[in-house]
C-alpha cells in the first residue's frame, strides 16, 4: 500500500513528459514545415 503512491506518481510523470516531449516535437515539426515553406 505504500508503494502505490510512488507508482502513481511515476506513471504521472512518465505520461507528462511523454506529452510534453510530443508537443516539443509538434512544435519543432510545425516549424520546419513552416521554415521550409518560406524558403529559410
Amino acid at each position: 500500500m505504500g508503494g502505490e503512491p510512488m507508482t502513481a506518481t511515476f506513471v504521472a510523470e512518465t505520461i507528462t513528459q511523454t506529452s510534453t516531449s510530443e508537443a516539443v516535437a509538434f512544435w519543432i515539426l510545425a516549424h520546419w514545415r513552416s521554415s521550409a515553406r518560406s524558403g529559410w
